[in-house]
């Protein structure tokens, strides 16, 4: 069911019952060829399928899917995967030390079993491989929204 609300249209979603903007269902393709919005929002359908996971494991075709997409994505960028293996390595014989604290927001992140969450090595320079910016996951999501906005405005 769909109805205007405030010149956005809202639809319910049928496993949740809630009333979200039409933009919270995925676009996809009905049995006619024509694109349509699902009737169950995204969060109930990600809810849904990892519940799915957890029981029955991934299947084949998703993990042919993600080896896929993997391949892909090493093929188109080289650089970083070199400048990532390059700091794994160094991780490995000692040469840098993953520290505890997040260099941008400097609050402490450890997981429970007390190895180091900050796991986010922001390189500085792919040409430059071992010069990294050690960032938790939310001020490594900051830097990157920022990267995106500078170079949008150069255009």
């Amino acid at each position: 069911m769909t109805t205007e609300a405030a010149g956005d249209a809202i639809r319910t979603c049928r496993e949740c019952s809630v009333g979200k903007p039409i933009t919270c269902f995925y676009n996809k393709r009905n049995g006619s060829g024509r694109y349509a919005r699902d009737r169950v929002c995204n969060g109930c359908r990600s809810r849904v399928k990892r519940q799915r996971w957890k029981v029955s494991g991934r299947p084949e075709w998703q993990k042919a899917v993600d080896r896929r997409h993997a391949e892909t994505y090493r093929h188109r960028y080289p650089e970083k995967m070199r400048a990532r293996a390059l700091v794994n390595q160094a991780i490995e014989r000692g040469d840098l030390i993953r520290p505890k604290r997040c260099s941008s927001c400097r609050k402490i992140k450890v997981r429970r079993d007390g190895v180091s969450a900050v796991q986010g090595h922001h390189h500085r320079g792919y040409n430059r491989p071992l010069d990294v910016q050690w960032l938790c996951h939310d001020c490594h999501a900051l830097e990157h929204g920022a990267l995106a906005s500078k170079t949008a405005g150069e255009e």
